[in-house]
């Protein structure tokens, strides 16, 4: 069942008038009240009138003049990527219906994620991506924590990380489960085929820390042995944690997908733990303001079907 929540004022926005949102993009893009009326179709007093009810609404000249033409003040400048992007939303809104068509769509759906999840899940979903939405395309931002601002805004469609905090604006579904597992340098002169408790407790290991903080699971693990590690190296990105140790004689505590994909790049191997470590979940996160949003839901529907098809490959998980 459809679920509507969200914290927004509507007396407040019922005493608004949302043609002044127009008329104040259309002074935006013309730094003129003649322009912006003849744009418009309205007279050059009519304009001058709305000018004087924004500035009342927004407790800021917005535009002030500047040799013969208007330039926007800070406040105006502040609100013009969010005016547009609410109109451009309620104008596509209002010419679909409420509809959606991949195959005819030219959006852009912009996925924040870690350089993890976007090794791990990108590949399959642009290939999806390409062939149901041949005209959009897709940005991937880079991101450690989930933004709910951007996410509520609609600057962002979906967030590709383990779910941090529970909110009531957020929504989200697990991908895939990740386990650990240890990676050294190809010919580590301390590791052999198998890894002791002991040796894996006294190697230097390199941590990957996108906040830069800690303690790790590792080291809950190791302190319910009565044991502790030496972090020698602490990198805020995935990618490059295997290069450093192919050169290098650290040990790093790797999901088992990067594992892989860094034995394909890089001399180096993987060594079963000695020790449980518990794994981590990749979640999509979406806000609730967009949950019955066509286009967010295609998005959300194509992603859990790119990681269901890795999962049941056996791409995803390590038995």
């Amino acid at each position: 069942m459809f679920m509507y929540r969200g914290t927004m004022d509507h007396r407040e926005l019922a005493s608004t008038d949302l043609n002044l949102l127009v008329a104040f993009d259309a002074l935006l893009e013309t730094c003129s009240v003649t322009k912006a009326a003849a744009l418009l179709h309205v007279t050059q007093s009519a304009m001058s009138h709305t000018l004087k009810r924004l500035r009342d609404t927004f407790g800021d000249p917005l535009f002030v003049r500047s040799g013969r033409a208007m330039a926007p003040t800070p406040t105006a400048e502040a609100l013009a990527i969010p005016v547009r992007a609410a109109l451009v939303q309620f104008h596509e809104a209002m010419a679909s219906g409420g509809r959606f068509d991949p195959l005819t769509t030219t959006r852009s759906f912009k996925i924040a994620a870690s350089d993890f999840a976007a090794l791990t899940l990108i590949p399959d979903i642009l290939r999806l991506f390409r062939e149901r939405a041949p005209n959009a395309n897709i940005v991937v931002l880079q991101g450690t924590r989930t933004d709910t601002a951007a996410l509520c805004s609609g600057d962002l469609d979906l967030a590709l990380y383990p779910v941090q905090e529970q909110s009531p604006d957020l929504l989200s579904t697990q991908l895939f489960e990740e386990r650990f597992v240890g990676l050294v340098r190809a010919d580590h002169p301390d590791v052999g085929a198998t890894l002791t408790l002991e040796t894996y407790a006294e190697l230097p290991h390199l941590l990957i820390s996108p906040t830069g903080g800690g303690p790790a699971r590792a080291d809950s693990a190791l302190a319910e042995h009565g044991l502790t590690r030496r972090v020698v190296v602490r990198v805020a990105h995935f990618l490059v944690a295997p290069l450093l140790v192919a050169e290098s004689d650290l040990i790093l505590t790797a999901p088992a997908r990067l594992a892989r994909f860094a034995v394909s790049v890089a001399p180096v191997r993987i060594v079963e733990l000695p020790l449980t470590v518990p794994g981590f979940p990749v979640d999509a996160i979406w806000h609730v303001r967009h949950a019955a949003e066509p286009a967010n839901r295609w998005i959300r529907e194509l992603v859990v079907e790119a990681a269901t098809h890795l999962v049941e490959e056996g791409q995803l998980i390590f038995g």
